[in-house]
């Protein structure tokens, strides 16, 4: 019996070293796709700053609900901010803001994010002197920011999701000036992922729950998609039809 023991100890140590060989491996291949050169190509050219920002904003932000409750919120502070601006005259800033995005974001992101700019801009009814109030103008924009920024909190609370500048802010609070130029057009991209909500349209978000053979199984198919599938940082499949065996 102490030798079947020891047996099954020398195989369960086996696997939980493999495993752990395994998880080095994939985590060196993400920190390895992870890493993007700040250069004017992946800036302006491939954008490919913005979509590794993008990637990472999206693994905090999974649920549908919390998804459709950002673009408001965030478009809330957006508001609040660019009418900030022009209250005190600084409508040149708000011209570089939205010049900015549309030459580092996707060519359809930036689009509407200029679209949404124009109209806070130039649309009377979206003017922060329309607001029915007796307040001043700036106690309005500033309530319009902070409503933003904290009703996001809010929403990640209830949708149970990590925040995304919680990620990072202990060790590069810097980011959060990205995390914040970058927010609206970031938003923007989640609600066109989700197909805009339209019941019609596909979504690409949902988790599907099949019953297996067993644990084993997993296991097994786990070790030979490491072994036989290239690591992309992005969704991949594998057809059946398609392999040897």
């Amino acid at each position: 019996r102490k030798l079947i023991n020891f047996s099954q100890t020398q195989h369960f140590t086996a696997v939980l070293q493999e495993r752990s060989k395994e998880t080095v491996t994939m985590v060196s291949k993400e920190a390895e796709a992870s890493k993007v050169d700040i250069s004017f190509g992946s800036v302006f050219v491939s954008k490919k700053m913005y979509k590794q920002l993008l990637d990472e904003f999206n693994a905090f932000h999974r649920h549908d609900v919390s998804a459709l409750l950002h673009f408001w919120t965030t478009g809330l502070g957006v508001w609040g901010a660019i009418m900030l601006a022009l209250t005190y005259g600084q409508i040149n800033l708000v011209y570089g803001y939205a010049a900015m995005i549309a030459l580092t974001a996707p060519l359809f992101t930036g689009f509407l994010h200029t679209a949404m700019v124009a109209a806070f801009i130039y649309t009377p009814q979206l003017n922060v002197d329309a607001f029915p109030s007796e307040l001043d103008n700036l106690y309005i924009c500033a309530i319009a920011i902070s409503v933003g920024y904290l009703a996001q909190d809010l929403v990640h609370f209830i949708c149970q999701e990590n925040t995304f500048m919680g990620s990072y802010i202990a060790k590069n609070p810097l980011k959060l000036l990205v995390h914040s130029i970058y927010l609206m057009p970031l938003v923007i991209d989640g609600v066109l992922e989700r197909s805009l909500f339209l019941p019609w349209l596909v979504t690409r978000n949902r988790n599907f729950i099949i019953p297996v053979a067993s644990r084993e199984n997993v296991d097994i198919l786990r070790k030979w998609i490491h072994e036989n599938v290239a690591y992309k940082n992005e969704t991949t499949h594998v057809w059946p039809h398609k392999q040897d065996a």
